[in-house]
C-alpha cells in the first residue's frame, strides 16, 4: 500500500497555475505566459487541446521554453515544471489578455483573462549586467554611467510623402537605429510587410548599407535592412503593415548581457489617387513618372537595299514596365521594318532609369521617303498634368541600289541571272556511266550481324552495371549527406573573411537545404520545413529538435541583412553543425 502512495502521489498532488507578465509594457514588449506545474509527473507534458488563443496578442514562440526546479527543504522534496511562451500586442490601449486552456494528466485547466495595458513604443535598452556585476572600469577611472550614452534601438520604414498617384513610383526604406549597443546578426532575424496591392521591385543590396544620422541631438548608427521601390495596383486607402525585428542586442559594455528586444516599424497609409481623365490622351499607355525621349538621328540618304539604324532612347524615372515598344508607325510600304530584339535597360541604384531601342529599316526601292516622329504621352505626377515628347520625323532619300543594280522583289540588290544562258549543257548519256555496286557476300553479312548482336549484349550489361551503382549511391546518399555537409561547412569557413554578409550566409543556407534533400531523398529545390516537420513527426521526436533547425535557418536569413563580427560566424556555424548533427541521429534512429 505505501508503494502504490508513492507511485500516486505526484499524479494527486500535481498542480496548475497560470502567470501573465508584465501587464503594463509598451507595444514593442513581449508579455509572457508563464505555465506552472507543480510536482509534475516525469515524462508527461501539458496539451493545449484548443491551442494558444491570442486575440489582440501575436504569439512570437512557437514552441515554449521548459525549465525545471528541484527544492528540498526540511527534507521535502518540491518539484517545478514551467512552460513560458511569448507575445506581443497588436496595438496601444488597455488590451485583454484572453483565458487559456490546458490538459494535464487527463484534467482540465483554465486561467482567467487579464487586463494589459500597453503604451506607446520604446527605443531604450535596458542594461543586464551579468551576475550583476558592477563594471570596476567605472571606479577605476570614476566615470558616472549617468553621463554615458543610453543604449537604444529602433525601426523606421521610410517613405518620402503619404499621397501618390497610381503608378507613381513610390521609394520605401526600412532603417535600423541604434546607438550604444552591438546587434548579434547571428540571432537576430527581421520580417518585412508583405506589400499587398504593389508592385514592387527590390533594389539588389550586394552587401549591407551603414551610416550615421543625427536626430533630436543625438548620432544613431543607421542599418538599410530593405531599399525597393512600389506601384500601386489601385486607388484608394492602401495600408503597408509594420515590419517586425527579433533582435539579440549588447549593450556597450564588457560584462554586459545579451537580451532579446523586439521592434516594429509604424504601419504606413498611403493615399493613392486615379489618374485623372480629363485631357488624357487617347494613345496614353499608362507611363507615370519623369521621362525626356531622344533619338540618333539616321542618315539622310542611303541607297536600296541599305539598312538604316533607328535607336531609341527613354530616359527618366517612373514605371518604365508600362511601356514595351516604341516601333515607329506609319511608314511607307517600301520600307520594312525589323526589330533589334528586346530593349537594352540602365539602372541606377538598383532601379531602371534607361530604356533603348533598336529598329532596322530596310527601303527597297529609290525614291524620298520621310520616317515619322516617334511620339509618347506620359503623366508627370509632379506637375499633376500629362506630356507629351516627340523625336523627329526625319527625311530619308533612297538612291539606287550598289553599282546602280535595281533591288529586286526578293529585297536584295542585283540583276536577275539567265540560268539558260550561264549554265552548259550537260550530256547526260554521254558524261554518266552506269556502274553496279558489288553485292557483299554471305559471310560478310553473318560476321556483321554477330558483332552488332555481341555490341547489343555488351551495352545491356554494362547499362545493367550503371543502374546498379546509381541504385546503391541512391541508397547510401542520406549516409553521406552529414559527411558531405561538415566537408562543405569547413570549406565555407575558410572562405568567410572573403565573403560579405550575404553570400555568407546565403551559402550557408543553401548548405542546410541541401543536406536536407539528401537526408530526405527529395530534391532541394522542393524541401521545405513542413516536410521536415512532417518527417520528425512520424519519429515521433520532440519538437526542440525541429525548432532549434528553424532557429538557425531565420537567423542565416537575418545576418545577412545585419552583419556580425566574425566570431557571430563561427558561433552560428557551429549551432549549424550541432542542429545537423542532432537531426542526423534522429532522422537515422
Amino acid at each position: 500500500m505505501k508503494w502504490l502512495c508513492f507511485l500516486l502521489g505526484p499524479i494527486l498532488w500535481a498542480q496548475v497555475n497560470f502567470e501573465v507578465t508584465p501587464q503594463e509594457l509598451p507595444v514593442n514588449g513581449r508579455l509572457q505566459l508563464r505555465i506552472v506545474v507543480d510536482n509534475p509527473q516525469s515524462g508527461r507534458n501539458i496539451s493545449l487541446p484548443n491551442g494558444l488563443a491570442e486575440g489582440d496578442f501575436q504569439l512570437l514562440n512557437r514552441y515554449p521554453s521548459s525549465s525545471s526546479m528541484t527544492q528540498i527543504i526540511n527534507g521535502k522534496v518540491t518539484q517545478t515544471q514551467t512552460y513560458t511562451y511569448e507575445f506581443q500586442p497588436t496595438k496601444q490601449g488597455t488590451l485583454t489578455f484572453p483565458a487559456q486552456t490546458i490538459e494535464y494528466l487527463g484534467k482540465t485547466y483554465s486561467s482567467d483573462p487579464v487586463k494589459i495595458t500597453v503604451g506607446p513604443p520604446e527605443s531604450q535598452v535596458q542594461t543586464r549586467r551579468r551576475n550583476n556585476m558592477s563594471d570596476p572600469f567605472d571606479d577605476f577611472f570614476g566615470r558616472n554611467r549617468s553621463v554615458r550614452e543610453e543604449p537604444e534601438v529602433f525601426a523606421v520604414a521610410e517613405i518620402g510623402k503619404k499621397s501618390f498617384y497610381m503608378g507613381e513610383a513610390i521609394p520605401f526604406q526600412l532603417k535600423l537605429y541604434s546607438r550604444a549597443v552591438f546587434i548579434d546578426g547571428g540571432r537576430s532575424r527581421v520580417d518585412l510587410p508583405p506589400f499587398e496591392g504593389f508592385w514592387s521591385e527590390d533594389e539588389p543590396m550586394t552587401q549591407s548599407v551603414n551610416t550615421t544620422e543625427a536626430q533630436n541631438g543625438k548620432i544613431y548608427n543607421v542599418n538599410i535592412v530593405d531599399r525597393r521601390v512600389l506601384f500601386a495596383n489601385k486607388p484608394g486607402k492602401i495600408s503597408i503593415p509594420a515590419a517586425s525585428f527579433d533582435l539579440y542586442v549588447k549593450p556597450s559594455g564588457i560584462f554586459e548581457d545579451y537580451q532579446r528586444v523586439l521592434r516594429k516599424t509604424e504601419a504606413i497609409e498611403l493615399d493613392i489617387k486615379p489618374l485623372p481623365q480629363q485631357n488624357q490622351p487617347a494613345n496614353f499607355g499608362g507611363l507615370v513618372g519623369q521621362f525626356d525621349l531622344r533619338a540618333e538621328e539616321p542618315p539622310g540618304s542611303v541607297r536600296a537595299g541599305e539598312t538604316v539604324s533607328l535607336k531609341i532612347d527613354l530616359l527618366g524615372s517612373g514605371n518604365f514596365n508600362a511601356i514595351s515598344d516604341l516601333r515607329p508607325s506609319g511608314l511607307d510600304a517600301s520600307i520594312e521594318v525589323f526589330d533589334g530584339g528586346a530593349p537594352q535597360v540602365e539602372r541606377k541604384n538598383g532601379q531602371i532609369n534607361l530604356k533603348s531601342w533598336t529598329y532596322a529599316l530596310v527601303p527597297k526601292k529609290e525614291g524620298d521617303y520621310q520616317i515619322p516622329a516617334v511620339e509618347l504621352n506620359y503623366f508627370d505626377p509632379e506637375k499633376g498634368a500629362y506630356q507629351h515628347l516627340q523625336a523627329g520625323p526625319w527625311s530619308l532619300n533612297v538612291m539606287p541600289g550598289t553599282a546602280g543594280l535595281p533591288v529586286n522583289s526578293a529585297g536584295v540588290v542585283g540583276q536577275r541571272i539567265n540560268l539558260e544562258q550561264h549554265l552548259r549543257f550537260i550530256n547526260l548519256k554521254e558524261n554518266l556511266k552506269s556502274r553496279t555496286l558489288p553485292t557483299p557476300s554471305p559471310r560478310f553479312l553473318w560476321w556483321l550481324a554477330c558483332g552488332l548482336l555481341g555490341l547489343n549484349v555488351v551495352l545491356l550489361v554494362f547499362q545493367s552495371i550503371w543502374d546498379k551503382v546509381r541504385a546503391q549511391g541512391s541508397i547510401k546518399a542520406p549516409e553521406r549527406a552529414l559527411k558531405r555537409f561538415i566537408k562543405n561547412l569547413h570549406l565555407l569557413n575558410k572562405q568567410s573573411p572573403k565573403l560579405a554578409a550575404d553570400p555568407f550566409f546565403s551559402q550557408l543556407s543553401q548548405l542546410l537545404y541541401q543536406y536536407l534533400g539528401e537526408r530526405l531523398n527529395r530534391p532541394a529545390q522542393g524541401i521545405s520545413l513542413d516536410i521536415v516537420d512532417e518527417a520528425l513527426r512520424k519519429r515521433g521526436t520532440a519538437e526542440q529538435v525541429y525548432a532549434d533547425l528553424v532557429e538557425v535557418i531565420e537567423n542565416c536569413d537575418l545576418a545577412r541583412f545585419t552583419p556580425g563580427s566574425p566570431a557571430s560566424r563561427e558561433k552560428i556555424l557551429e549551432k549549424a553543425r550541432s542542429v545537423i548533427e542532432n537531426l542526423d541521429g534522429v532522422l537515422s534512429s
